[in-house]
């Protein structure tokens, strides 16, 4: 009978949190968006001039960040960068990526802000970093300085960008990611089985609109946390496939907040850098179907990189 008892009080329990509902439901669903994750995510593309017309070229996404300094890097999968280095060596042309910047008058306009960088000339001058050989496919582009945040009472917070040809009394970014111990999980702080979230461009994000804000939208999937490997890499279980190099991946964390409801936290662990086929024989070659595994690089792989930086000077 004690057992009965206890086994009632446990299943009750289970229901209990199971079906725990949140006091204000409308928190869940635009916690990704109203944080604007996926607003500091860009398409990475190669522009080149035929003479005849631009062609533009996708080669993956990227992510903006800032490390609390005085600089704005683009982050993506080292391969993304060397695969544009050694097209651009071949044929003229700039890499190109957008950000977005939003009306501070109130009246919720957008503009879409394209930037063009002589990639080449930047890595000869230092500003491509890259992890470490075969260690971290990771590659980080110091972009340009920014003017220190900015607070705008009832209006936000986000970095306005220097050289963006925008009035700053009217437009603000809230497209970069600052990485500090609020914002990021480091390798050793995430646990299997949590939810992630991550935002890229895959080969099937090409919509045919003429309206450039879709156009630019990410696209968002969903997966778990499913395995640790060595040298701060992490598999997780996602649909991933060609485009999403260089995606940011965040962890989805819900704590119960006292007298009711949920406080729900997103935090950036790190970028996707490649995707797992399953092979069907040992002696089949070559990739055969998705398996629909992603690797991602932490977060402490991105930080190493972008200590590198402090000695240059301003871009």
């Amino acid at each position: 009978m004690k057992l009965k008892s206890h086994l009632l009080f446990i299943l009750l329990l289970e229901l209990f949190f199971c079906n725990q509902t949140v006091a204000n439901p409308s928190v869940i669903k635009p916690a990704l968006t109203s944080a604007n994750f996926d607003k500091r995510v860009t398409k990475i593309s190669l522009k080149f001039d035929d003479g005849k017309k631009n062609r533009y070229v996708d080669v993956g996404t990227g992510v903006f960040v800032t490390d609390d300094s005085k600089y704005i890097y683009l982050v993506s999968a080292g391969h993304v960068f060397k695969k544009a280095l050694k097209i651009l060596l071949d044929r003229k042309g700039k890499l190109i990526f957008f950000q977005r910047f939003y009306s501070l008058t109130g009246d919720g306009s957008e503009r879409i802000k394209t930037y063009e960088e002589d990639l080449i000339d930047r890595w000869k001058n230092g500003f491509l970093r890259f992890g470490e050989k075969g260690m971290a496919d990771i590659g980080i582009l110091m972009v340009r300085s920014f003017i220190p945040p900015k607070k705008f009472e009832g209006k936000g917070e986000g970095v306005i960008l220097g050289e963006q040809n925008l009035d700053p009394s009217q437009y603000i970014s809230v497209s970069v990611d600052v990485l500090n111990d609020e914002s990021v999980l480091k390798y050793s702080e995430v646990e299997k089985a949590e939810d992630v979230y991550f935002f890229g461009y895959p080969a099937l994000a090409t919509l045919n609109t003429k309206d450039a804000s879709h156009r630019l939208d990410p696209i968002i999937r969903k997966g778990i946390v499913s395995k640790f490997i060595d040298r701060y890499k992490i598999i997780i279980d996602g649909f991933v496939s060609s485009g999403n190099s260089g995606s940011p991946v965040f962890v989805r964390r819900e704590f119960i907040v006292p007298g009711g409801g949920y406080r729900i936290e997103f935090r950036f662990i790190g970028i996707i850098t490649e995707y797992f086929p399953y092979v069907l024989k040992k002696q089949d070659k070559g990739d055969v179907g998705n398996a629909g595994l992603g690797l991602v690089e932490s977060v402490d792989n991105i930080l190493n990189i972008l200590s590198d930086y402090e000695a240059l000077p301003s871009s």
